[in-house]
This record gives structure tokens, C-alpha cells and sequence, in this order.
């Protein structure tokens, strides 16, 4: 009895040392989790992070302006996330390869739409970008900040496909990211896992082959564009300008997202000028982006407001964006001469033609203030406010707004201004901390 009992507690022993924590399937399940998740949270995150405004997170960026808006960027990601969790099984691991290559066609193809196939999608992003640049030359108008100035990048263009790329790129944000990291896990735990070997092989040459028929299918007009734009730039520069007037319309025929691009029309209309044609839209753009150039700012709106562009359906939303950008530059102009009540009325008509010049309200806030139309100030400062997520403006703004109060007497409320002023850039404040200490 001893000796089957000995030999029992062996066999036991025995066991415990043989059972041990299979590793692998708990790590694969790890990488499942972590790419669910991060598929799934990128939804809620910004994708792309737009100057002034903020993230345009992922449920709001649509496949398609055909498509109704829940069906976007961030809600696929949510879906194939959740769907990923299947893959935590053994017999579902194809999951995993399923939802990985969903995550990383949405990645990409969400660069390749703001980049190419809808790119005046991009326009309005990178305008904002030159909004920011305006307000940062204008901040030596409001309160005194020793600290960390708004933050632009002049070098950000929209012109060519190379330019939109990198400007997309530049703006891309928490999201994007997560659900590329997302995607790539899912991807890593399919190929660890036990499926066979030549039905990976098959379905990662299935997809590379889909993707190069994507690319050439999707991408060949728009590539086929900026091949004859570019034959156009070079016919104008050789002085051969009705040859560059075809390639433009080529170009246009092509890839109609190039009509919202100022450069390309200052180009044909450079080819209508030089080719004596002064009846077409283009000739009016080229005109008046001569007239900016020259500070002629009266002119320049003439041109852009002649019947020819006004007639033209095409132009009417880049027309009316250009033109709301002279009453800005205008109003710059007019103020740093100080004529303050015609920078005012420049910047309100800016307003009038874009309602997206969230620059004009900031301007407005501080030269409502100079006039004493402290009401105006703040309401100015208020709808910047609702508007923008930067810090540092928020606090310039929120001191002006507290200016105003000041001015008015309503001390509780300007301190109340200060101190939100304060909190939002603590950093050598000074027009706030002397404000509230009684300068």
C-alpha cells in the first residue's frame, strides 16, 4: 500500500510539472484584445487634427458625401473592431485577417481621399492652417504672451498630389494612428497563428493584388491629372499658352477636385492672359491675385466679383472663399494703418461671404475693443470662442473679453475672463496676472 501510494504521489507530481500555460494562444489573444480595442476606441479619437478647430474625429469623416453620415471612417473601425473579438477563438482565426486588412485599407484610403481622389477635402483643413499663420502675425496686438505662440506650418501646400500627401499626413492625429497599430496587431496574430501556411500565402496575395488594381483603377485619373497639369506649368512656362489652356482642361476633365485649387486657376488664368482671352473666369483670378500682390485690394475684389466668375457654377465656392480671403488681408491692411472702423467692416464682410473665417472674429474682438464698442468686443470674442480648441488664442481672446468687461465695469465677470485666461496659458500671462492683481 505504501509503495502504490509513493507511486501515486509521483504520478502526481508528475502531472503538475507537465501542465503548463500555453503561451502562445494567450499571447495571440492578447494581440486580438489590444487590436480590438484600439480599433474600437479609434473611433472616438481624432483622425485628423485641424488648425483652430480641433480633431475631426472618426465618426465624423464619411466614406463618401453619397453615403449617409453613419457610415464613416470611425463607425467601420468600431464594427470591425467589435468583429475582431471573434477571432479570439481558435477556429475563427481568419477573423483576424479580415478585419486587419479592412483597418488598414480605411487608414490608407483615407489618406489617399484627402490626398487625391477628394481632395478639396484638404483645402479647407490647410486654410485654416494659413488662418492660424494670420493670427499669429496679429498677436502682437492683443495681450502680452512670453510663452508658446500658436503653432503653424508655412510650409504646407495643396497644390500637387506630393504637397497634399504631406499635408494630409502632417494633420493626422490619435486615431489614424490607433487604428493603423490596430489593424497591424490583428494582422500579426493572424500570421501566428496555426492556420496553414499556403492559405496565408493566398490571402495576403489576394489582397496586395487588390489593393495594385485599387491604385490603378481609383488612382489612374487623378495621377493621369497631374501629369498634364504639369505638361500645362511647362507649355506656359515655354510661352506656348494654348497648348498649356488644352492641358488645363485636360487636366480639369481629369480630376475635378483641382477646381478648388487657387494655384491651378491662377495658372490657366496666367494662359487666358497671355493668350489674350480676358472672357474667361481664370483671367479674373489671375487679375486679382496680381491686384493682392500689388496691395491693390479694392481691385482685386472687382475682379473677383465680375459677372463672368459670378456666372460660373464651378467657381462659385472657391470665388466666394478668395474673395472673403482679400477682406481679411484687407482689414490687416487697413488696420495696421489704423484705420480701425474700415478693418472692421472688411473683416464682417469676410464674415458675410465665409462663415468659416474664424480668423475675422478674432481680429474683431480686439479692434471692437479699440473702438470702445465693448459689446461688440465681447460678442466677437465669444464666437471665436465657440469655435476654437487653441489654448493660446482662447487665452488671448478670453483677456480681451475680460478687457471689455473691464471696461464696463462688470469687474466680477472680467475676472472671471482673466482667470480662464490664466488657466488656459499659465505661462508668463502677463496681460492676465497684472489684470487681476489691479495693474
Amino acid at each position: 500500500m505504501d509503495f502504490l501510494k509513493g507511486r501515486h504521489h509521483l504520478n502526481s507530481a508528475k502531472n503538475k510539472t507537465m501542465v503548463k500555460p500555453n503561451w502562445k494562444i494567450d499571447g495571440l489573444r492578447l494581440l486580438i484584445a489590444l487590436g480590438a480595442l484600439l480599433l474600437i476606441v479609434s473611433c472616438f479619437l481624432g483622425w485628423l487634427d485641424q488648425p483652430i478647430t480641433g480633431w475631426l474625429k472618426g465618426y465624423q469623416i464619411k466614406i463618401s458625401d453619397k453615403l449617409p453620415r453613419s457610415i464613416s471612417y470611425g463607425m467601420i473601425c468600431l464594427a470591425t473592431g467589435v468583429l475582431s473579438l471573434a477571432g479570439l477563438s481558435r477556429r475563427l482565426s481568419w477573423v483576424n485577417f479580415l478585419t486587419g486588412a479592412i483597418g488598414i485599407f480605411l487608414s490608407v484610403n483615407i489618406i489617399l481621399m484627402f490626398s487625391i481622389t477628394d481632395s478639396k477635402r484638404i483645402v479647407p483643413i490647410n486654410d485654416l492652417n494659413h488662418q492660424e499663420q494670420n493670427i499669429g502675425v496679429f498677436i502682437k496686438y492683443l495681450p502680452p504672451n512670453a510663452g508658446v505662440r500658436p503653432t503653424f506650418d508655412k510650409s504646407l501646400e495643396v497644390d500637387t498630389i506630393r504637397e497634399r500627401l504631406y499635408t494630409t499626413l502632417h494633420f493626422t492625429a490619435l486615431g489614424w494612428y490607433a487604428a493603423v497599430l490596430g489593424s497591424l496587431l490583428l494582422l500579426i496574430a493572424f500570421v501566428r497563428s496555426d492556420v496553414g501556411k499556403g492559405i496565408k500565402t493566398m490571402l495576403f496575395g489576394i489582397s496586395l493584388l487588390c489593393f495594385l488594381l485599387y491604385c490603378i483603377f481609383i488612382l489612374y485619373p487623378y495621377i493621369s491629372a497631374e501629369y498634364h497639369r504639369d505638361k500645362g506649368d511647362a507649355y506656359l512656362a515655354n510661352g506656348m499658352f494654348l497648348k498649356a489652356i488644352d492641358e488645363y482642361d485636360i487636366t480639369s476633365r481629369f480630376d475635378p477636385n483641382v477646381l478648388f485649387l487657387k494655384r491651378f486657376h491662377i495658372n490657366g488664368g496666367n494662359a487666358y492672359y497671355s493668350a489674350g482671352k480676358n472672357d474667361m473666369a481664370d483671367y479674373y483670378f489671375y487679375r486679382s491675385n496680381l491686384y493682392m500682390l500689388e496691395g491693390n485690394f479694392p481691385q482685386a475684389i472687382f475682379c473677383l466679383s465680375r459677372r463672368v466668375i459670378a456666372e460660373s457654377a464651378v467657381s462659385e465656392a472657391i470665388r466666394k472663399r478668395n474673395v472673403s480671403n482679400v477682406y481679411v488681408e484687407y482689414g490687416l491692411s487697413e488696420h495696421k494703418k489704423g484705420y480701425i472702423p474700415s478693418a472692421v467692416r472688411m473683416w464682417k464682410e469676410s464674415l458675410r461671404l465665409n462663415p468659416h473665417q474664424f480668423q475675422s472674429y478674432y481680429f474683431l474682438s480686439r479692434a471692437y475693443y479699440e473702438m470702445s464698442s465693448n459689446d461688440e468686443a465681447i460678442t466677437a470674442g465669444l464666437q471665436f470662442l465657440k469655435f476654437s480648441k487653441n489654448k493660446i488664442m482662447n487665452a488671448n481672446v478670453s483677456a480681451n473679453i475680460a478687457d471689455a468687461y473691464y471696461k464696463q465695469k462688470n469687474f466680477a465677470v472680467a475676472r472671471e475672463y482673466y482667470l480662464n485666461s490664466l488657466t488656459l496659458d499659465p505661462y508668463q500671462n502677463m496681460g492676465a496676472i497684472l489684470s487681476l492683481v489691479g495693474k
